[in-house]
């Protein structure tokens, strides 16, 4: 690997939150090369499968019954998540058995599950995380127009 791509992929692994953010709000991934090297992260059948696994065990934790515990993680928003079921199991069935998806979807289930102020952890009025699924479904099929 020559050296400028072992500082693309350094680049890419220290400012992948950033990253992602970029392209999840329409950025060209063509536009810089940590965005390339972060848009074909996203859309390898690694990173899908690890989003779509991320979906289900949220899934299966909601069905779960509560119980209160010391713990630093962002609690779930149980009632939203089992609102919106079908569209989260869509969205994990898309991501694993679609061929291609845009790296822009990609980033935007990877913001729904890791930003602790999306509706899938933050209370949000009533179908907001279904929307959000809805919105990532599309644009995982459309891409950059979307």
């Amino acid at each position: 690997m020559r050296v400028s791509g072992l500082i693309e992929s350094w680049r890419a692994l220290v400012f992948r939150r950033k990253l992602d953010r970029e392209i999840a709000n329409g950025v060209d991934p063509r536009s810089a090369p940590e965005l390339t090297r972060r848009a074909r992260q996203l859309v390898s059948p690694g990173c899908r499968r690890r989003m779509a696994a991320g979906l289900q065990r949220a899934m299966m934790e909601a069905e779960r019954p509560w119980q209160p515990r010391l713990t630093a993680q962002v609690p779930i928003q149980r009632g939203a998540i089992l609102d919106a079921r079908a569209q989260l199991l869509g969205l994990a069935r898309l991501l694993t058995e679609e061929e291609q998806v845009s790296a822009r979807g990609v980033a935007r289930v990877e913001e729904l599950l890791t930003d602790g102020r999306s509706p899938l952890y933050f209370p949000s009025p009533r179908g907001a995380l279904a929307a959000a699924a809805r919105h990532a479904r599309v644009t995982l099929l459309l891409g950059q127009g979307a």
